[in-house]
């Protein structure tokens, strides 16, 4: 192994190792009789390293394939970032939250691979459910700023999720890429299942939206240089 390897290497334990420390003491807090810290930041302490992880891995990426793919995955963690520090720490201004958010996402799905038939049929997907969700909230008279803008993150959401996990089972390289976003997407929607309770006054989707959250992005910034 290369002193640029081994160095690529113990960054990657570290960040993982410092990911599951935070993890735990969040968890001591919301779940155990634990009095740790300000627990927003631990939170967002998380959703830093992960960011910073990103950035750092660009540094080792081996060919211009990779260095674009590292430079976009650090963009979408640095929007995710972005929209954490509205929706978590300011806990207001959910409209820019969502909106950095949508961009974190299609940031996303430009690090899937697709040929020119399923790239159209893709982006026709990720348009037009969105547009048939806000016509039909129109037609009701519900039609709100947030929620079209939910409507377009989630459809992107779940799109990203549905196309890395396929890329499993279809992709004859970049498999472990493809399965790290699998997990860290089909978290990130288990998260997003829970805020839907929270909104809907169940107090359980509080506690366990951060239980899936913060492994979706540990896991998806491992995702780099694959």
């Amino acid at each position: 192994m290369t002193k640029k390897r081994s160095l690529e290497l113990s960054i990657k334990i570290l960040f993982i190792v410092v990911g599951i420390v935070l993890y735990i003491l969040f968890l001591l807090e919301d779940f155990g009789d634990y009095d740790i810290g300000d627990n927003v930041w631990i939170k967002y302490s998380i959703i830093i390293i992960a960011s910073v992880y990103t950035l750092v891995s660009i540094a080792f990426a081996t060919n211009k394939k990779e260095f674009r793919d590292d430079i976009i995955l650090a963009l979408a963690l640095l929007f995710t970032l972005l929209s954490d520090y509205f929706l978590l720490v300011q806990d207001d201004n959910y409209e820019i939250g969502m909106i950095t958010f949508i961009v974190a996402q299609l940031l996303h799905a430009l690090r899937i691979e697709r040929n020119k038939i399923h790239t159209i049929i893709s982006v026709i997907i990720r348009v037009i459910i969105p547009v048939i969700g806000i016509a039909v909230l129109a037609g009701m008279g519900e039609l709100e700023l947030i929620y079209a803008l939910a409507l377009i993150y989630g459809t992107q959401l779940l799109m990203n999720f549905v196309e890395n996990t396929a890329l499993c089972f279809i992709s004859k390289k970049n498999k472990l890429k493809y399965i790290l976003l699998a997990i860290g997407f089909a978290l990130f929607i288990g998260c997003d299942v829970c805020v839907g309770l929270m909104n809907i006054g169940e107090y359980g989707g509080v506690l366990l939206m951060w239980l899936f959250y913060a492994p979706s992005q540990i896991v998806i910034a491992l995702s780099s240089n694959k």
